[in-house]
């Protein structure tokens, strides 16, 4: 019964560190979705609303020279 307490220890801590490895990685995942989100998403959609605004800029000049 001791070695199988000990065995059933060992894996416990196996176990623990297993555990401890899936909250770090769902911890990094959280961290960079959370940084997709609130920063580049951001970003992109600033540069979207230049670009778009760049694009009815061109076309009103064109418009003018027809």
């Amino acid at each position: 019964m001791v070695k199988f307490d000990k065995e059933w220890g060992n894996y416990l801590k196996e176990f623990d560190k297993f555990d401890k490895a899936i909250g770090d990685l769902r911890d990094t995942y959280n961290k960079l979705v959370t940084t997709r989100k609130d920063k580049l998403d951001s970003i992109l959609s600033e540069i979207e609303s230049k670009k778009a605004l760049m694009d009815k800029a061109e076309n009103g000049k064109e418009e003018k020279i027809i």
